[in-house]
């Protein structure tokens, strides 16, 4: 009996390396998204970059560009889809699991150049969630682009796309290393607190909260904060008391002091049925104005929307009624009601 024991220690142990691992690459999961599986990898992870909490959601979503990625003459199609399914689709590697890494700003701003004027010629704009500005550079930062990704296989042996065991983003000038590597966090710069910036996003909650402290759970970050008003919510339901405030990564942005009272409006993970706490959350000090001021956002929000969907309704199909016609109702109709008319 003895004997066996120890021919089955070694099994045993490569088992547990082995579901290590798969926990590690439990974020990890095979692209659906047909627009995004002739990319150069086949693993993304949600939710992406744009929130997005299944590919399904961001399937629905890329296919609006489709027309502009088939375009004809062509805007730069390869370039352009690149771009899209690295926002849409974000690649997932081993090494970089604690966050979706975004792409270069010289893709995005290669792809806005290239089919900005074909947009523009259609009287639309270049949605402001594809914006270039906050991109890292790739000469600064980790990010993705074309000439970023390189594979252990040969491209007519691994089919062209990178595995999550075989990819690696490396940065601009530096040769390849061995061991894990360390998250290198962006500048972190706190979106201003302002209706402007308020309509352009769809925030699902606002909260006003004091701060208790952030811990790292595995490749994420938990803040805990007591709720002390719920001013909106959408899926998720938020009671007063202590609640956790989720970022998909180990980098605090933005940074919050404990003890101190904040109003944050974010995005929630319905999936999961947790609050998010993201870079591009809205964090603003707290103060008794802006309880009224949050309301006066909401009220200016709900009639601009009232009146876009007054404008875009079609007028009734028909005649239009005959003031003559009118006149003559109204007029039979006092008759009727004249003593004597009484029937």
């Amino acid at each position: 009996m003895a004997g066996k024991a120890v021919w089955f220690l070694p099994l045993l142990a490569a088992g547990l390396a082995l579901l290590a691992r798969d926990a590690g690459a439990a974020l990890c999961e095979p692209i659906t998204i047909p627009m995004c599986k002739k990319m150069p990898w086949n693993m993304t992870r949600m939710p992406n970059l744009l929130h997005h909490s299944t590919q399904e959601n961001a399937k629905l979503a890329i296919e609006q560009y489709e027309s502009l990625v088939n375009f004809k003459p062509s805007c730069s199609p390869d370039l352009l889809l690149f771009f899209l399914c690295s926002m849409y689709a974000p690649i997932c590697t081993l090494d970089f699991i604690q966050e979706p890494i975004r792409p270069c700003k010289k893709v995005c701003e290669g792809a806005r150049a290239a089919c900005e004027p074909v947009v523009l010629a259609y009287n639309h704009t270049w949605p402001d969630h594809l914006k270039c500005d906050d991109l890292p550079v790739y000469e600064l930062g980790v990010c993705i682009s074309p000439d970023a990704i390189v594979t252990e296989e040969p491209p007519e042996l691994s089919g062209g796309s990178a595995s999550t065991e075989s990819a690696e983003i490396r940065e601009h000038g530096k040769p390849r290393e061995n061991g894990p590597r360390k998250q290198r966090c962006p500048k972190c710069k706190r979106l201003k607190a302002s209706y402007k910036n308020y309509g352009k996003k769809t925030y699902h909650y606002a909260l006003r909260v004091q701060v208790k402290g952030t811990e790292t759970r595995g490749s994420e970050l938990a803040t805990t904060v007591n709720v002390l008003e719920e001013w909106k919510h959408h899926a998720i339901s938020v009671p007063k008391g202590e609640v956790q405030l989720w970022t998909n990564s180990t980098c605090r942005c933005p940074r919050l002091k404990v003890n101190q009272e904040y109003v944050i409006m974010g995005y929630e993970d319905s999936t999961n049925g947790r609050l998010l706490l993201l870079p591009d959350t809205m964090v603003t000090n707290y103060a008794n104005k802006w309880q009224k001021r949050f309301k006066k956002w909401e009220r200016r929000l709900k009639r601009s929307s009232g009146r876009k969907r007054r404008k875009g309704r079609k007028k009734p199909q028909g005649d239009s009624p005959d003031p003559e016609n009118s006149r003559d109702q109204r007029e039979t109709g006092r008759q009727n009601m004249e003593p004597g008319n009484e029937s």
